[in-house]
Order: C-alpha cells, then sequence, then structure tokens
C-alpha cells in the first residue's frame, strides 16, 4: 500500500523531471486566472485523485489528504506560501467557500460558482475579489 504523501513526493518528482503532465480536457484558456486554472487542471488530472479530486456532484472537489498538497503546489509561481493554510486562503480570495470539513475541522471540500467539472470554459466568470485584505493594513 502507497501512501498518499509518497504518491505526492513522486509525482512532484516527475513533474519536474518532465514536460507538465496535461489532462485529456486541460484548460489553457487564457481568460482565467493562472491560479485558476492551475486547481482545475489540478484537480482534473486523475494521476492526483489520491490527494485531490472533484467530489461525485462536480460542483465541488475534496482534498482527500491536506498533509500531501502542498509537495503539488506551484511553488515557482509564488501562488502559496508551501502550506495547506495559504492555500486555503487563495481559494478564499477567488469567493471559494468551504462546504465540509474532515472530523478536526480543517476544510476539505470547496466549491464557488462556475468551477465545475467538464466546464473549463466558465472558469473566467470566477474572478478574485478585489479589496480582499485592504481594511486590515489601515
Amino acid at each position: 500500500h502507497v501512501s498518499p504523501l509518497s504518491s505526492a513526493r513522486s509525482l512532484e518528482m516527475e513533474a519536474s523531471m518532465s514536460a507538465p503532465a496535461r489532462s485529456v480536457h486541460a484548460c489553457t484558456s487564457k481568460d482565467a486566472a493562472p491560479f485558476l486554472r492551475f486547481m482545475w487542471n489540478l484537480v482534473t488530472d486523475k494521476s492526483t485523485d489520491a490527494v485531490v479530486a472533484w467530489a461525485g456532484d462536480g460542483k465541488s472537489f475534496t482534498v482527500l489528504h491536506p498533509e500531501a498538497l502542498p509537495l503539488l503546489l506551484p511553488k515557482r509561481l509564488g501562488l502559496f506560501k508551501e502550506s495547506y493554510g495559504g492555500f486555503v486562503r487563495e481559494l478564499a480570495l477567488y469567493g471559494f467557500r468551504c462546504v465540509a470539513s474532515d472530523k478536526h475541522g480543517i476544510p476539505v471540500t470547496f466549491a464557488v460558482d462556475d468551477f465545475e467539472r467538464g466546464r473549463f470554459d466558465a472558469l473566467k466568470r470566477v474572478r478574485r475579489k478585489a479589496n480582499y485584505g485592504r481594511s486590515r493594513r489601515m
């Protein structure tokens, strides 16, 4: 039995040694934000299903192993602080809401309108919040 953490590490090593894997329906639309394209491709990629996958309804996704997800996040893009908390904060910037938590209260299932399985064309309608955090900087 292979643990999700070791699977994520082997995926990370494969990605660093070869061109990025693309799913059959990889989202490449420049109309969508890079973060959203990355997330849609990550969730759609069958090779990462042990860590993150679409929920049964196709309108949300579930992080099955939060401890392994940071290994799949793009460090070079500066989108995350290489932690699960940074990932959750980035989701919130785009309006994702937690629809389920694990038994320890950690958010694991997320949804936002227009982020759906098979609908990468709809990603362009998901927008980042314009003034997120500005009121805290006064």
